[in-house]
């Protein structure tokens, strides 16, 4: 793309500005990488609040669900910079559950052993 628009143009700010904007479609279009991102997320969500309620505790869950809401608000303020819609609720909703998941897993293993 550069090199098609640099000789038409000869305005290299123009040609930087442009290539942006096609870059910035192109990911914000791809299903792909929306769903990594939120796979992505859920593993690092999940695996922060089970490392993090290591210690039986009565209030693990409450750390979990705080670990997974912070992870949430970050998306929800991520997604609203660059104008998201609708769909943001997904990742949120992800987000709080693999918080969760991971606090409520280290609460069921302790209670195991």
């Amino acid at each position: 793309m550069g090199f098609d628009l640099g000789p038409k143009l000869n305005d290299n700010a123009e040609v930087s500005r442009r290539i942006s904007q096609a870059i910035s479609e192109m990911y914000q279009s791809s299903l792909y990488l929306r769903i990594g991102y939120i796979v992505v997320l859920a593993i690092l969500v999940f695996w922060r609040s089970w490392v993090t309620t290591r210690h039986f505790t009565e209030r693990s869950i409450l750390h979990a669900a705080t670990i997974g809401s912070a992870a949430a608000i970050l998306v929800v303020v991520q997604m609203t910079l660059s104008g998201a819609g609708i769909h943001m609720v997904i990742p949120v909703v992800v987000s709080i559950a693999a918080g969760l998941i991971g606090g409520m897993k280290r609460v069921l293993r302790g209670t195991a052993q």
